[in-house]
């Protein structure tokens, strides 16, 4: 069932094993993008390295918009942030004719794909006939997704004390709950587990409930609070959609990689290695993307967080 659009050789490859090597920069390693046997209900986009060793790889799960079964939409976003040193495996796979469930089914759906994903990474890092054997950091796991798929992040992270981080992309905890559900769940994380909110601005349809658990983050959150301000008409003349204008639209072929390059310096810095850096490209006076004056950056509750070694 393997779909190999750039061809990687599963062959054992002398030399070394090597630690979780992912960079801080995009275009580090090439990237195929794949289908495995043992887990069919998602697309890999794998780094490929060019060095003689086999190295082992941290884990980031990706969840659709709309919690949908085909990722197609979010492939030259994923490569981009898989291109840095990070397995992601992501939700369903192109040409996938199967339906997104009905609305109240899809969180539920979405959150067992997403832990399915985890334990696969850890059965076949361990198995010695895996061609993943060794090659997958299940210590280093992070949890992103767009819209619907920002939502199932933030209900499986607290669940499974492997994930180390999470971006919310254009969404929130589930907009159809009552505030104290959303407070229950947010309170639930670990201490420590540091969030990302990245959204559209007031032209997103999710930035007020965004806005709503920003205003109520607990304070053993470590967050980060990114808004792009999408002009209120798109260059057609349009409606500006700040909650998909990241993945498409007029503006997307320059904000997409911004994005891609957003999510790696956040899991570098919170997942990865604890980069300076990275901390610098995100918190920093001058941060790294912020010459557009579009963008807007707030942080809080980053006194207790522990990067990691």
């Amino acid at each position: 069932m393997k779909n190999t659009k750039f061809i990687l050789p599963l062959i054992a490859i002398a030399g070394a094993w090597q630690p979780a090597l992912a960079q801080s920069e995009a275009d580090a390693y090439a990237v195929s993008v794949e289908r495995v046997d043992t887990l069919p209900n998602h697309t890999l986009f794998r780094p490929v390295a060019e060095d003689g060793a086999r190295h082992v790889w941290p884990l980031l799960v990706w969840e659709n918009g709309g919690c949908r079964n085909d990722p197609t939409r979010y492939s030259a976003f994923l490569s981009r942030v898989a291109s840095a040193g990070y397995l992601v495996a992501a939700q369903g796979y192109e040409g996938n004719e199967t339906a997104a469930p009905a609305r109240k089914e899809r969180g539920r759906e979405a959150d067992m794909l997403m832990a399915e994903a985890i334990a696969w990474a850890a059965i076949e890092t361990a198995r010695d006939d895996s061609e993943f054997y060794r090659q997958i950091d299940t210590e280093r796991v992070g949890l992103f997704g767009h819209s619907c798929g920002g939502f199932t992040s933030l209900q499986v992270a607290p669940t499974d004390p492997r994930v180390g981080s999470v971006i919310v992309f254009n969404s929130s905890t589930n907009p159809f709950w009552e505030p104290e559900r959303s407070s229950v769940l947010l309170n639930s994380f670990p201490a420590g587990l540091p969030v990302a909110w990245i959204n559209g601005g007031e032209t997103d349809i999710a930035y007020p409930n965004g806005q709503l658990n920003w205003q109520s983050l607990p304070d053993t959150m470590p967050g980060f609070h990114v808004e792009y301000h999408f002009p209120p008409l798109d260059g057609e003349g349009q409606p500006s959609d700040g909650h998909s204008g990241f993945f498409r639209g007029d503006l997307a072929p320059r904000l997409n990689p911004v994005i891609a390059d957003i999510a790696i310096r956040w899991f570098d810095y919170t997942v990865a290695s604890g980069s300076g850096e990275s901390r610098e490209f995100l918190f920093g006076q001058r941060c790294g993307f912020c010459g557009d004056e579009n963008w807007q950056v707030q942080n809080r509750n980053w006194s207790e967080f522990a990067p990691p070694q």
